[in-house]
């Protein structure tokens, strides 16, 4: 018998006995509350155990499903990578086809913005200097507003006038490629 099974039996006991006087229980000496905080005791212990039982399951359902979502995503990649490669052989065909609808939604392939790899420090020390406007007080850079003014030739961020921005490491990033569903 389980500690929740010997709860229940054990409050039942007591409890139905209670319940089918017909005088009814009524804490009045020291020993009945004594008697009672003992069952407050015993139950927040049994509350205590199931929880206990209810958070290991918990946690090897967790487990199982991050496998197995693991396992399916994989899964996934492969098919993408099978879709992938068709659109990019249409692309090959027909540069402007980025779209390609199907009855289950949509093979789609958009061009990515890149990313910037930033040393904040040297690229503060410059825009005192050069852009005092983005800095903030402490000093903070405006990341937004410099990044818009960037012109990106080969790789290398400069100002609208030519001037290369120091800390700033343009990293090109291939296409993104999307699966969108629809009604599937």
């Amino acid at each position: 018998m389980n500690a929740v099974e010997q709860l229940d039996e054990y409050l039942n006991e007591d409890i139905d006995e209670a319940v089918k006087s017909s005088v009814p229980f009524i804490v009045d000496t020291t020993e009945k509350e004594i008697w009672a905080m003992r069952k407050i005791s015993t139950i927040d212990r049994g509350i205590a155990e199931v929880d206990k039982a209810a958070d290991a399951e918990v946690e090897r359902v967790n487990t199982w499903r991050a496998e197995e979502i693991k396992r399916i995503s994989s899964q996934r990649g492969f098919f993408e990578g099978l879709l992938e490669g068709y659109h990019r052989r249409i692309m090959a065909e027909n540069p402007k086809k980025k779209t390609i609808k199907l009855p289950h939604g949509q093979l789609q392939i958009r061009a990515q913005k890149p990313e910037f790899i930033k040393d904040d420090k040297k690229i503060i020390e410059w825009a005192e200097k050069e852009m005092p406007a983005i800095v903030t007080k402490e000093p903070k850079l405006d990341w937004g507003t410099l990044k818009d003014s960037l012109k990106i030739v080969e790789n290398i961020a400069m100002t609208s006038q030519g001037e290369v921005v120091p800390g700033i490491t343009v990293v090109p990033r291939g296409d993104k490629f999307n699966v969108k569903l629809m009604g599937v």
